[in-house]
């Protein structure tokens, strides 16, 4: 099939790849600036893959770029990929992928089926529709809601291979489309309406943030007790009516907007008559446990003045290099405005220019950052950082506390002369705070 695919920044470049490598022909749509950026092989966002998956399918001719819409009636479907923005406050502006998909649909001049996988509120998709009804009299336009369900750092094993696929249809979609584009895929697609697959996106975010929120909230108790919040996530997950992939992992706060953004499109529903308790407690706690990280970094300082910070890893999450949302990006700023010199070190080698300031020091590699720090942060878990001990105890390195919120270094006991805090759990060396 051909498929038109508007947006390409990160579901816009995942859904585009992922779709040429099955053998579909994919003609990209966005702003002359970005798809400048493709044509010159610099992708927005650092997803594995991409580059050997993009090569594969530009030799194959099975990607176009295009910044004219109207080539959308050259196609057979379109499937709109705007990553909907989010504001520093989690909340999303619709708005902006609303419009611009009517402005899509007003260059439709055939029959055709839309896919919309940009992240709206429930009754969006419904609203698209009867705008297309409305004003296409013309030809005839259908609507399916198929929600992201992406995850930075592995997005194209999840597109290719999912678990399930939901898709909110009309009584009278013809299903036939979607199995001509996942092919052998088509088995695992779960079919219910417009609105409910919508609300599944919401549901199933807002349940992961519970998950996060009440394990870390559980984390601080055993921080009290002396309790292992690790060995308590163990037992959690061991129970076959929770599994071991649940959320429920002591760390930092949830970040990057995606869980938050759900949380809030939740909380429009609130009124005085109607309270979401629950949901907005999720929200409060989550907000409460992101200062977790500074906090310790202060209480360190109160007693060990004139310290530098080294933090290994800064993007959002590992296996990707954007700052979009980062948490941890937000601490360096706070502790380089404090006056801290902050040594960082990542190893997909992001674009720093947001962070840059006298007293921050980019460093090539993670022992150098060692050998500059007296407190060592954890900002991203890339698997590279799991057996730091060796590093960290060497001659050259000047640690003393290793604030490692998730306990991704896996063996921190061999550190006995460094103090290490991860949410939930205190290992005390012979160092006295």
């Amino acid at each position: 099939m051909k498929v038109f695919v508007v947006g390409m920044w990160h579901l816009g470049l995942v859904t585009a790849g992922s779709l040429a490598s099955m053998g579909h022909q994919v003609v990209c749509h966005d702003e002359l600036a970005l798809l400048n950026q493709y044509r010159d092989k610099r992708y927005p966002v650092d997803e594995p893959e991409t580059e050997s998956i993009y090569d594969t399918a530009l030799s194959r001719n099975l990607i176009l770029y295009t910044e004219s819409a109207d080539e959308i009636n050259n196609c057979d479907i379109a499937w709109i990929c705007y990553d909907t923005p989010v504001d520093d406050c989690d909340n999303a502006d619709s708005d902006f992928v609303i419009n611009n998909t009517k402005n899509i649909i007003s260059r439709i001049n055939k029959d055709m089926l839309v896919i919309i996988s940009s992240q709206l509120p429930v009754g969006s998709c419904r609203k698209l529709l009867l705008h297309a009804q409305n004003f296409k009299r013309n030809c005839r336009i259908d609507i399916i809601c198929l929600p992201e369900n992406l995850r930075l750092g592995r997005a194209y094993d999840v597109f290719l291979a999912p678990d399930r696929v939901i898709a909110g249809i009309n009584p009278s979609t013809d299903k036939t489309t979607l199995s001509q584009i996942f092919g052998n895929l088509s088995n695992k697609i779960v079919y219910m309406s417009l609105e409910s697959a919508e609300m599944c996106k919401h549901a199933i975010n807002s349940f992961l943030a519970t998950s996060v929120a009440f394990a870390n909230e559980v984390a601080k108790i055993c921080e009290i007790t002396g309790a292992n919040a690790y060995d308590v996530s163990r037992g959690l997950k061991s129970d076959e009516r929770i599994g071991e992939r649940a959320y429920l992992t002591p760390g930092l706060a949830f970040a990057g907007g995606t869980l938050a953004r759900d949380v809030n499109y939740l909380l429009t529903y609130e009124t005085d008559l109607f309270a979401l308790s629950l949901i907005r407690g999720v929200y409060a706690s989550n907000t409460s446990h992101a200062n977790w990280l500074d906090d310790k970094v202060h209480a360190i300082a109160s007693n060990c003045p004139g310290l530098s910070i080294g933090v290994l890893g800064v993007t959002y999450k590992p296996n990707t290099n954007t700052l979009r949302r980062s948490l941890i990006v937000q601490s360096i700023r706070n502790w380089l405005r404090y006056g801290y010199v902050v040594h960082v070190f990542d190893p997909s080698n992001p674009d720093y220019t947001e962070l840059i300031a006298p007293n921050l020091v980019i460093q090539q590699n993670a022992q150098s950052v060692i050998n500059c720090s007296t407190v060592l942060v954890i900002g991203t878990a890339w698997d590279e950082f799991k057996t730091l001990s060796s590093a960290i105890a060497n001659d050259k390195a000047q640690v003393r506390y290793l604030v490692d919120p998730t306990r991704h270094v896996s063996d921190i006991e061999r550190l006995e002369k460094v103090t290490c805090f991860s949410v939930g759990l205190v290992h005390q060396s012979t160092n006295e705070l």
